[in-house]
């Protein structure tokens, strides 16, 4: 799959100089992927998720 094949190239590029390689990550799978790839900054979800979630919980304690 060329994506798969353009982040394998970046990872390669991005250890060759020196730098740590992460990425954010869909599930578990994907996680072994980028660890595989040599990934050690693994982000699991985005911001506007867990404050999203948040939102919901506090709605929830108002009743709504």
């Amino acid at each position: 799959e060329p994506v798969l094949t353009a982040a394998k190239q970046i990872a390669d590029a991005t250890l060759a100089a020196g730098k740590v390689f992460g990425s954010i990550t869909f599930n578990q799978e994907h996680s072994k992927r980028l660890q595989d790839m040599g990934a050690r900054m693994i982000i699991h979800g985005a911001d506007i998720v867990s404050y999203k979630k948040a939102l919901k919980d506090i709605l929830g304690e108002y009743g709504r």
